[in-house]
């Protein structure tokens, strides 16, 4: 918890000010329901997208991608689908890695992981 409170106000973005016009308020939000806090590199225009699906069983599999191309960050401004930038193939193992990490985690359903390439 310090090290939230000491860092993440001063690297945070705020993407919704009309929900969260100051860390303060989206602070108390994330206290009450929880947060998921993403990190993107300055300056990343695009990013590439697995999908995943993870059966009850545990098996994954990978549906397809996606690549996001960005006008600021988190702000979307189009969409490809299949992604065009990446391997197939280091898209792919990442997918079924992670899949089966959250698998063990006991996750079902689909999940989506972002690699910035």
């Amino acid at each position: 918890r310090s090290l939230l409170r000491r860092l993440v106000p001063k690297r945070a973005i705020l993407c919704n000010r009309r929900a969260y016009p100051d860390f303060a308020k989206w602070m108390r939000e994330a206290r009450r329901v929880g947060a998921v806090i993403q990190a993107v590199p300055e300056g990343t225009l695009s990013q590439t997208s697995v999908h995943v699906q993870i059966d009850p069983d545990g098996a994954t599999n990978v549906l397809g991608t996606s690549e996001a191309i960005m006008c600021q960050p988190f702000v979307r401004a189009a969409t490809w689908y299949p992604h065009t930038r990446g391997s197939w193939e280091v898209l792919q193992e990442v997918g079924h890695r992670m899949g089966r990490v959250l698998a063990a985690k006991g996750l079902v359903g689909f999940a989506s992981v972002d690699v910035i390439f």
